[in-house]
């Protein structure tokens, strides 16, 4: 591991030229490719096309001047994509983990894109990519891996999005959109049995009432085994079971108003994320304090059990539960008039979780954490559009409102029995940031020695990290926005708008320490807000029929926050927020009738002020955690996409992006070093899609998919821990469907991650304090068969 960090350090000088050898070889491919078209090519359908709503409204993927990566529903499943971080997999510069920062919570999203993102989960900190489902954000990280339901499409938008889509948006969006309900009757009906005991079944169903009453309804139910035993207990990590539903009810009772009304729920009961302990110091924090206090005379070899040989076999007896109930209901009307058009997009949501983790790997109580959130949020945004100066000019105007109150109570464990062991001592008998061994005695009368022990000495209360945390928050958010897209001529637009944002938070607290009873921090109130004005340009120019070229500029903002960690009371307080200004150029391209597309950009990022989480010790060897803005980081990049169907039988897809982001000034006071890498910042990033289909007969049509993913070498956390480090990994899945399309019948076997390869997905350290590392490890190797009844 030192030898692969020495070897990068190294290499750091060689990045300049690297870089720019990779943005020129994306640029030489946009442009040396032939425009060339025979009849041949016209007689074989081409790439379809894709429709995205990325600026609220309906265009050709090919010619909205944003990169995004767009796939649907059906998409998805011939790629196994059943989440959010399957398709992740697909985008080039975009990296998504689960359960970081030691949430035990295997639902719980970390999403970063261009390098911009957030690991942490707690409610006091924000996300930096936006998801939304229908238009409706998800403000919390917690509960957003989910399976997909239903899915129309899902648009991946790299780079800031703060004018249209709002919230924290800053390093970009996910956006899903649900199936409409069709016209006529009809559905599917779809069951799946695989490894790890993994059976689902999904059905849905469109009920149209009448000519103006349409609706759709699906139903989802999933249940599979985790992959790491616990043998103490006899239980699993990462046990799953989950039933949801959502129902859609469309109403056009003109032929200028739409309501589209939709109602959700997911109830979800498992096992913690796949924890194992990566690494274990005896000598750091108060790691030698615990075993000679608390450990030599139980007789406990030690508190934390490392097995790199099986990170799939636990010694945990610790708390095991992940468990979510999720729902929401919400409103889309839209009125058309002859010069303008009104929408109305209005939902609420509630959430809660209940999700731990025994981080230690051992039966004693050493490194726990047991999480229970209750989350509520309304949401209300209004858009006026329309066409003016004879249609040159399409403008859209709109507010938005948000309202989220949540709650976190958090029982922490950690280094249990310590003060229990010191109130035990006959006397103060530990001098506190003494050499290992040395005792009050060895300092004589000194008076400013501060010595820990005995009985009611108010020094061992601070050895108490045993902890009931409660944190409450309450968030309202107000923002204006506009966005205007004039065409100079038939093929040069330009394209402006703004985004003024403001939030207001309360902050709650109370921290008290278990045994002794002491607070950590008593009842606090804090209150900060933070505005922003997020201007955006671009230009467009459609260079021939099928070259489309685009520039941008932008501003992103992510809202500040409080540290929900504080062990002191001078640790509680605000953070400011993030800022970035990102530059990007891009060109789209298709040849030979859409037989090959190719999409490139290239970007630039000023990105300030970044939010990190920093887990550390004072001189004792106690725990410090605190939130800081660590300083500024450049980033730049290239990415480069292409779908290509050469014959009737065989299509191509792929993607690949490099990413080059390193910190270029800190802020005084700041933890890391300029050295440090951004957290899950792969320089590079790659897929490689390639499918086949084939009738082999009058009613049957055989497909076979494979597909190949790569995140390169990276870090899990900000402070680069070494355990956290992991290398570059390929993932190969593979597909093969017999299709009739007369029957309606798809009969499916998949396999994926067919290598069996062993990845981190999340993790976090505590060495300075605990002296402890543990990590969140990917899926190893599924396989399964399908059956799909479509009528």
């Amino acid at each position: 591991m030192r030898f692969i960090l020495s070897t990068r350090r190294m290499l750091g000088e060689r990045r300049t030229s690297r870089r720019y050898k990779a943005m020129a070889s994306a640029g030489v491919l946009a442009v040396a490719m032939t425009a060339a078209e025979t009849t041949a090519y016209a007689q074989i359908g081409g790439v379809d096309t894709i429709t995205v709503t990325a600026r609220k409204r309906q265009e050709n993927l090919q010619t909205v001047p944003i990169a995004i990566t767009a796939m649907t529903g059906d998409m998805l499943e011939q790629r196994g994509a059943e989440n959010i971080d399957d398709a992740a997999r697909f985008a080039p510069n975009v990296a998504i983990g689960f359960a970081s920062n030691g949430s035990g919570g295997g639902s719980n999203s970390d999403i970063f894109i261009r390098g911009i993102g957030q690991t942490d989960f707690l409610i006091t900190t924000d996300p930096g990519v936006g998801l939304y489902i229908d238009d409706v954000y998800y403000a919390r990280s917690i509960g957003t891996i989910l399976d997909f339901l239903d899915v129309e499409r899902i648009e991946i938008l790299r780079g800031p999005q703060g004018t249209l889509f709002g919230r924290n948006t800053i390093g970009g969006a996910i956006s899903m959109v649900s199936k409409r309900p069709a016209d006529s009757f009809g559905g599917e009906i779809k069951a799946t049995a695989g490894r790890f005991s993994h059976y689902s079944v999904t059905g849905s169903v469109d009920l149209p009432l009448s000519d103006q009453l349409k609706t759709r309804h699906t139903i989802y139910f999933n249940t599979e085994h985790g992959y790491t035993d616990r043998i103490n207990v006899g239980d699993r990590l990462g046990d799953d079971e989950v039933i949801a539903g959502r129902s859609l009810l469309e109403w056009t009772p003109t032929d200028n108003f739409d309501a589209l009304l939709s109602f959700d729920i997911s109830h979800k009961e498992g096992g913690s994320a796949n924890t194992a302990a990566l690494s274990y110091d005896p000598t750091q924090g108060l790691a030698p304090l615990w075993q000679g206090l608390v450990g030599d005379p139980m007789m406990i070899t030690t508190p934390v059990i490392v097995n790199p040989g099986n990170p799939f076999n636990s010694s945990a007896t610790g708390p095991n539960v992940d468990d979510h109930d999720i729902w929401g209901v919400g409103g889309t009307l839209t009125w058309d008039l002859d010069w303008v058009s009104l929408k109305s997009i209005t939902a609420y949501r509630s959430m809660e979780a209940e999700f731990s983790r025994d981080g230690d790997n051992s039966p004693v109580q050493y490194i726990q954490t047991h999480n229970f959130v209750d989350q509520n949020q309304f949401s209300q945004e209004l858009q006026l559009s329309g066409d003016a100066m004879g249609g040159s000019l399409n403008w859209l105007l709109g507010g938005y409102y948000f309202d989220e109150n949540a709650t976190d109570q958090n029982d922490v464990r950690l280094a249990s029995g310590l003060f229990d062991a010191l109130e035990a001592l006959p006397g103060a008998a530990i001098y506190l940031g003494g050499a290992p061994g040395t005792t009050c005695a060895d300092f004589g009368i000194d008076p400013t020695v501060v010595c820990a022990g005995g009985i009611g000495n108010p020094v061992n209360a601070g050895f108490d990290v045993d902890f009931d945390i409660y944190n409450d928050i309450d968030t309202k958010s107000i923002a204006f926005f506009t966005h205007n897209t004039l065409d100079i001529t038939d093929r040069f637009s330009i394209s402006g708008g703004f985004r003024w944002s403001k939030d207001e938070k309360t902050y709650f607290l109370e921290h008290l320490r278990v045994n002794s009873g002491a607070p950590v921090i008593p009842a606090t109130t804090v209150e900060d807000e933070w505005s922003a004005f997020l201007p955006k340009a671009s230009v467009g120019f459609q260079a021939t029929d099928r070259t489309f070229l685009y520039a941008s500029a932008s501003r992103g903002f992510k809202s500040g926050g409080f540290n929900g960690r504080p062990t002191t009371t001078a640790e509680v307080g605000s953070f400011a927020p993030e800022f970035v200004w990102a530059y990007e150029t891009g060109v789209k391209t298709e040849f030979f009738d859409r037989r090959l597309v190719v999409n490139t950009s290239l970007f630039y990022y000023d990105y300030k002020d970044i939010q990190l989480n920093i887990v550390s010790a004072d001189t004792t060897g106690n725990l410090v955690l605190i939130v800081e803005n660590a300083g500024e980081a450049r980033t730049i990049g290239v990415e480069a996409e292409f779908e290509a169907r050469p014959n009737e039988y065989f299509s191509f897809d792929g993607g690949i992006g490099f990413l080059d982001a390193e910190y270029n000034e800190l802020n005084p006071g700041a933890t890391i070093a300029l050295t440090n890498e951004l957290a899950r910042s792969p320089n590079w990033t790659a897929n490689l899609g390639v499918n086949f289909e084939y009738p082999i007969s009058n009613d049957w049509i055989a497909n076979i998919r494979g597909d190949w993913s790569y995140r390169g070498d990276h870090f899990i956390d900000s402070a680069n821990t070494p355990e956290l480090y992991q290398e570059g990994v390929s993932l190969f899945n593979a597909r093969l469907a017999l299709v009739n399309d007369s029957g309606g019948w798809t009969v499916a076997v998949y396999g994926t991650n067919l290598t069996n390869e062993l990845y981190l997905t999340g993790g976090v350290s505590a060495v300075s304090s605990f002296g402890h590392v543990e990590g969140v490890f990917g899926s190893p190797r599924r396989w399964g068969v399908s059956v799909k009844k479509s009528f």
